[in-house]
């Protein structure tokens, strides 16, 4: 139940990207920031987010958002998230994966910025761009990877090099258990 107000309306902060700032995309369609408990943020123009997204330490952003707009209290709130927190690709205890289109890249190492639980983990597989697996490369030879980390190098068992395959098309397999998987790089 909203408690009376003059300025009645509820808001959340939302989450759009751009490339350009002209044209956005509202691909997510959950509640960024949420209004939360306090009664204060249930009236019109709270949760709204100010522009920027600032680095506050190696590994964390921070973004700002407004909060009890036309109250005596008005004020702006830090979140704080980890690098690269935005979004996830996200399985729970049961797994999952992920498979991507066939992509180019360069580099000689792929990178991922993960988070498991203390039973989760994550593998990773290339496959050429029909959709075999890479010898070398195989979900069976990944390194499981479990913690949280923000830049870990994916290896295998022969070691961590993708150098032969940069520039060529490749798919890449994610598999996840109890783990979400904030972003992914190849870097030289």
């Amino acid at each position: 139940m909203v408690p009376e107000h003059p300025y009645p309306g509820v808001s959340d902060g939302l989450f759009m990207t751009s490339r350009d700032g002209i044209h956005w995309d509202r691909r997510f369609m959950e509640a960024f920031v949420r209004p939360g408990r306090d009664r204060e943020n249930c009236t019109e123009r709270n949760i709204g987010l100010a522009c920027g997204i600032l680095p506050t330490a190696p590994d964390e952003i921070s973004v700002y958002w407004q909060e009890h707009v036309r109250h005596p209290t008005a004020r702006l709130r830090r979140g704080a998230l980890r690098l690269d927190g935005f979004v996830s690709v996200s399985a729970g205890y049961g797994g999952g994966s992920l498979l991507s289109k066939p992509l180019r890249f360069a580099g000689k190492e792929l990178v991922l910025n993960y988070a498991t639980s203390a039973a989760g983990s994550v593998r990773a597989e290339l496959l050429d761009a029909s959709g075999r697996p890479i010898p070398g490369h195989r979900l069976e030879e990944s390194r499981e990877m479990y913690g949280d980390e923000i830049e870990v190098v994916v290896s295998w068992r022969g070691g961590s090099s993708v150098a032969a395959w940069a520039g060529r098309p490749v798919r890449l397999r994610l598999a996840l258990t109890d783990a979400d998987v904030y972003s992914l790089r190849f870097r030289a």
